[in-house]
């Protein structure tokens, strides 16, 4: 299936959710956690992330996370990737560890800051604890106890800023209300005010969109920078025409979320069939598993 392009930028927020995969366990022990949050800190040198609020759960995670760079895509991954080798050893677990692709809904933090963070922090209440402090792997205790040392990729600052004092912050996280930020998203991406949405659409979605719809929707700007990418990085790749072309395929089918039929209209004028495009894409697959260069070159693809 043609998978949708995320809409990121630099110092975009969003609200990102990964679950375990068929909604098994992924943290059992204290050490479970403990390693998450441990690579999510190195992650967050690496590649420059800021987290204003987390809560993980048994089966599922929540962040609410500002990505100055615009690297949103390859930071998660990086991290999925090692959290899924370290369970993978630590539990000889076969098969999958997280779903295949985490959520990510862009934020307006204007409207909607205040409210996503009282959601992740009170995710545990009621289902393992009663209230939103009793539970060790959220970030609210850092937000209340000024006694401890907060993680150095969390960043309380914004958050405090939005209410008057701490004592208004607590009364407001432990307010009873059942707020589901999924009731309020717009095209299963933007969770903003209609003015926030009007404003990312225009700049990031193809113009013709009736954002009155929410339906789902093709990207503009970041869809065309990566077709640039692409044809760049496949043009300087040191191989056959006909193995680039599979490659130039894959990548196709991989960043942006055409289908063979468009790609073959697209990028080969209809000379190969839907059929056929779909046949090279899945041959370059099968050949890197043979093939260590090729494998390498699918993985530059991931992160480009």
């Amino acid at each position: 299936m043609p998978r949708d392009n995320r809409i990121q930028f630099e110092n975009s927020f969003h609200h990102i959710i990964t679950r375990g995969y068929n909604q098994m366990n992924i943290f059992f022990e204290e050490e479970d956690f403990g390693y998450f949050l441990g690579q999510l800190f190195v992650i967050s040198v690496s590649h420059g992330v800021i987290i204003h609020s987390y809560c993980l759960m048994n089966n599922h995670l929540h962040l609410l996370w500002q990505n100055p760079l615009s690297n949103l895509s390859e930071a998660m991954q990086l991290l999925l990737t090692r959290y899924a080798d370290y369970f993978k050893r630590k539990y000889k677990h076969r098969g999958k560890v997280l779903e295949k692709r985490f959520t990510s809904i862009l934020i307006d933090t204007e409207m909607y800051l205040m409210q996503l963070a009282k959601y992740i922090h009170n995710n545990p209440v009621g289902v393992i604890v009663d209230k939103p402090e009793d539970w060790a792997w959220s970030s609210y205790k850092y937000f209340t106890d000024e006694s401890l040392s907060k993680p150095r990729f969390l960043e309380k600052d914004l958050i405090l800023q939005k209410h008057k004092s701490l004592n208004a912050l607590v009364q407001y996280t432990n307010e009873p209300d059942d707020w589901k930020p999924e009731d309020h998203i717009f095209s299963g991406t933007i969770l903003g005010s209609e003015k926030f949405i009007e404003e990312i659409t225009l700049r990031h979605v193809a113009p013709e969109i009736d954002v009155s719809l929410r339906g789902s929707f093709k990207l503009n700007n970041t869809y065309r920078i990566r077709i640039d990418e692409i044809k760049s990085f496949i043009s300087k790749l040191n191989f056959d025409l006909k193995t680039q072309t599979c490659l130039l395929i894959y990548a196709l089918r991989e960043k942006t979320d055409m289908s063979y039929k468009e790609i073959s209209e697209k990028f080969f004028l209809g000379t190969f069939s839907a059929s056929a495009i779909s046949g090279r894409y899945a041959r370059i697959k099968t050949r890197s598993k043979a093939n260590t260069k090729l494998a390498e070159t699918l993985i530059q693809i991931k992160y480009l």
